[in-house]
């Protein structure tokens, strides 16, 4: 009985020991998360004005929203933090700080570029953060703000990055005083996989935009430095496996998030202020059709122009007319459609896309001749006097 004891409590513990094993499975080499929690859906967006539950932790404990941390293929460089869990090579919190509503990255010398022996001490990128989106079939925008950054030379960089390794990505970043795009393929970027722009950056707030489209196989970067306006940096190419990603716990996923590093300067802290990753808003503001019931011929609709031209028949009051018309998707209006306006000189109406963009559409209605009487021998136009023959 005693035998049969025994066996039923190394039974019972080892039950409990498997039990415990499968409920903290972690997803190395690229989070000490379950691998069920680094994909998110969109869209994801994050203020860093508080702990986020599931998410990996910064040097107190506190989560910072994002789900993982590309691993690294090369040895750390010299002068960088050891590996502090192999399991997760690129991860180190005491890097992170979540404190007054930013997450505050600091840099280390490794860096994502080229698979060696291409160049020399890369591939050792530390805290490369992000979150995994699966399937990525529509267009995405992924977009941060960093605040006063100053990254100093030497190749410090500062940015936001999409892909699924350290040889397969793009990335913006600031540098000092630009602005670069750089992609990489297969551990290969050349020249033309770069764009990059003076633009007085170094002390200033920056928001950098990604906006990826897997259909066309493109990717735009924006940048908006200061108080200035949202500015295109260029296209570029991408592959068609950045968006399909690679396989983590038997789903393929891409990832998108924020990154650091020194290069050849010197050590810095980037403060971030936020992170969003979603489909991008619709920038479509256009009037499609217009109409209404006195009009005597369709409208003529100008596209580039941003004018509408609509005739109506002599006699007709146009200080009270109720047109009707459809906008673009997802856009706004005003005033609205079926709403009476005075157009006894042109009308103006403002479309606003999704997001946000304003764009004014000016109507003209334009009222036909009299009709033109033939006196002295007829109250009818001259041209309806005479008749064909046999008549």
């Amino acid at each position: 009985m005693k035998k049969i004891g025994l066996l039923s409590s190394i039974f019972f513990n080892l039950m409990i020991f498997f039990a415990l094993d499968a409920e903290a499975q972690d997803c190395p080499p690229i989070s000490p998360l379950d691998c069920a929690d680094v994909a998110v859906a969109l869209p994801y967006s994050l203020d860093f004005s508080g702990s986020t539950s599931n998410t990996l932790l910064d040097t107190s404990g506190l989560g910072i929203g994002f789900t993982m941390a590309l691993e690294h293929s090369e040895a750390r460089r010299s002068g960088d933090l050891p590996i502090s869990d192999v399991a997760v090579n690129g991860y180190e919190p005491s890097l992170l700080a979540l404190s007054g509503g930013m997450l505050s990255v600091t840099s280390q010398r490794g860096i994502a570029y080229l698979d060696p022996p291409a160049s020399n001490n890369n591939n050792n990128q530390v805290n490369t953060l992000g979150v995994g989106l699966a399937n990525s079939t529509s267009p995405i925008l992924v977009k941060s703000s960093l605040i006063n950054v100053v990254t100093g030379g030497g190749g410090a960089q500062a940015g936001i990055w999409y892909g699924y390794d350290e040889d397969n990505f793009v990335k913006l970043n600031v540098n000092n005083s630009n602005i670069e795009m750089r992609v990489e393929s297969g551990g290969l970027s050349s020249s033309t996989d770069q764009m990059q722009i003076g633009a007085s950056a170094s002390g200033e707030d920056v928001v950098l935009e990604l906006l990826l489209d897997p259909n066309t196989l493109t990717v735009e970067a924006f940048y908006t430095v200061g108080v200035g306006t949202r500015t295109s940096l260029g296209v570029l190419t991408v592959p068609a496996d950045y968006f399909t990603g690679r396989s983590i716990g038997g789903s393929d996923m891409s990832f998108a998030g924020i990154y650091t590093t020194t290069r050849n300067g010197t050590q810095f802290t980037a403060d971030f202020a936020d992170f969003e990753v979603a489909q991008p808003q619709s920038t479509d503001n256009d009037i499609l059709t217009f109409s209404m019931v006195e009009q005597s011929a369709p409208a003529v609709i100008d596209a580039l122009s941003h004018t509408i031209a609509i005739d109506v028949p002599f006699g007709t009051t146009v200080s009270a007319i109720s047109p009707t018309f459809t906008i673009s998707p997802d856009a706004t209006v005003t005033p609205l459609s079926d709403t009476v306006q005075d157009f006894t000189v042109p009308f103006d109406y403002t479309v606003v896309a999704e997001d946000g963009t304003p764009q004014i559409w000016t109507v003209s209605v334009i009222v036909g001749e009299a009709p033109s009487l033939c006196p002295p021998i007829s109250p009818l136009d001259c041209a309806d006097v005479a008749v064909a023959l046999p008549y």
